[in-house]
């Protein structure tokens, strides 16, 4: 099902869910998740991401499709969530790249600036499967161009890293 997520046939990947969520592994119901976000099914995909922080407790992985679930309707709730995912596993490049992101939006060029060093800083380490789940669609190289481009645009500094 991650290969069709990365290939963008969400659809096909919906259709495929009901069998593996039946066997109750945690990475299939997070994937399931991310391709109802993906779709546009915002409260199922925050549905089944309560499910499966009362079944396991937090995780950084879900804390970041919370934080894509809300990012449209409640960007400060996004920002919460980002914000859990990001202290739960300082490592995880994604949180903190959406986190520069919202703070860029919001016209916040510090904070912005602090985020988006941060991933750039943590993107060459960042899991395959993250990049697919959390990406957008876009894969590591993608992902860097638009943190130095974000980066550039709110200091300057972005070409010179």
């Amino acid at each position: 099902m991650l290969e069709l997520l990365r290939d963008e046939r969400f659809a096909e990947a919906l259709k495929l869910s009901p069998a593996l969520l039946s066997h109750g592994h945690r990475r299939d119901l997070l994937l399931y998740g991310v391709l109802l976000a993906q779709g546009g099914r915002l409260a199922q995909a925050r549905d089944a991401a309560h499910r499966l922080i009362d079944s396991d407790g937090p995780d950084p992985d879900v804390h970041q499709l919370l934080g894509v679930c809300h990012e449209v309707d409640d960007p400060e709730q996004a920002a919460g969530q980002y914000r859990l995912a990001a202290y739960l596993d300082p490592g995880f490049a994604m949180p903190r790249l959406r986190l520069g992101l919202l703070a860029r939006r919001r016209g916040d060029a510090r904070a912005a600036a602090t985020e988006l060093t941060a991933a750039l800083d943590l993107l060459p380490g960042e899991s395959e499967e993250r990049i697919t789940l959390f990406g957008g669609g876009f894969g590591r190289l993608a992902l860097t161009s638009l943190c130095r481009a974000e980066l550039d645009a709110t200091t300057g500094e972005g070409s010179r890293r």
